[in-house]
């Protein structure tokens, strides 16, 4: 159960219990923001949309690189996803908290990796980054990924030209 109480220097305290039983609680100047505050704590503790309070601290990097700890990879993918994080994601958002990095961001990210990379890598980046940021959501840290919506370069269709008969028979002698 939630409650509201006023504290001795005039300030209110929304006190509710986390989806592990443990109290939480926070301060507010006026007792309607108090309990507006903590009206919505209980619904989102029981439809498993709870974020905690102390996750909205968590950045990028440390997150991005306890998810690539954790998957089962093969040697070369690993040595792959290390190096889309050091040298394509790193220097961008390793300082981000996760909760702050918007769409627009994200777009304006991958337009600037397009500059200078082929949009198949930039595919390949991006698709890494929207992982990480999906496994945030999947752990409650971030309400919703800011992967959404994201336009990525067009990948040239490269036409195919098959080989003439002379061509292939002078090549099979």
């Amino acid at each position: 159960m939630a409650s509201v109480a006023k504290r001795p220097n005039g300030t209110y305290r929304a006190r509710w219990r986390d989806p592990d039983g443990i109290e939480r609680s926070k301060a507010f100047r006026l007792k309607a923001e108090a309990e507006q505050y903590v009206a919505s704590k209980p619904s989102s503790v029981l439809d498993g949309t709870y974020i905690d309070p102390a996750d909205s601290k968590i950045t990028f990097g440390p997150f991005a690189e306890t998810w690539r700890q954790a998957q089962i990879h093969a040697p070369s993918t690993q040595e792959r996803t290390e190096t889309l994080l050091r040298v394509h994601m790193l220097p961008t958002w390793e300082h981000r908290k996760l909760r702050t990095i918007r769409p627009s961001e994200v777009q304006a990210w991958v337009r600037g990796l397009s500059t200078s990379l082929a949009p198949a890598t930039v595919e390949s980046v991006y698709n890494q980054f929207a992982t990480i940021m999906r496994s945030a959501v999947d752990d409650r840290i971030i309400a919703r990924s800011p992967c959404l919506n994201i336009q990525l370069p067009k990948k040239e269709k490269v036409r195919v030209v098959p080989l003439e008969v002379a061509t292939v028979e002078a090549l099979a002698e």
